[in-house]
């Protein structure tokens, strides 16, 4: 498996965890809205990355709106 590979599944795996959370959450007995929500765009940024990551983008790690 090349490192496009590799990480194109790692997001995916991060995208799971995120849906097994929300699984989790909603069984509940009490449901946090908001934990899900959360969880819900945390999987969805994941299947993004995923894809670019396919498409052969290059991610760089940043928090830096500007960049």
């Amino acid at each position: 498996m090349n490192s496009a590979e590799s990480n194109f599944s790692a997001w995916l795996r991060k995208a799971d965890h995120d849906l097994l959370n929300i699984e989790n959450n909603l069984a509940a007995k009490e449901i946090p809205w908001d934990t899900i929500c959360f969880h819900a765009q945390q999987a969805v940024e994941m299947v993004l990355k995923a894809f670019l990551v396919h498409q052969g983008s290059d991610l760089s790690k940043t928090h830096d709106l500007a960049a």
